[in-house]
């Protein structure tokens, strides 16, 4: 029998569920502090740019650590291949 695996939420669902979340607790925050709309659209504004800045940051490291994956991976492959050269030339000189 297959074994069955339980299936990951799709990211439109995550993504529909976090941003309800967010704007739930925004609206409970603003509520709370009876703020004016115009310095919740400056707090908000703050803290996306914070957010771009970190977004930006994350996609760097990521892409670091995968092109040094990539250069591992392509290096071993290449050992591989020349060791299997190296075998494979002996074999021909016997």
């Amino acid at each position: 029998m297959e074994e069955s695996k339980k299936p990951n939420k799709p990211l439109s669902v995550l993504y529909a569920d976090a941003k309800q979340e967010i704007t739930r607790s925004i609206d409970e925050t603003v509520a709370a502090h009876r703020l004016p709309l115009f310095m919740v659209e400056g707090i908000l504004s703050g803290v996306l740019a914070e957010i771009r800045t970190n977004a930006m940051n994350e996609l760097a490291d990521e892409t670091a650590r995968h092109e040094k994956e990539l250069e591992y991976y392509h290096k071993c492959e290449m050992e591989h291949l020349v060791q299997e050269f190296e075998k494979g030339s002996e074999e021909v000189e016997d």
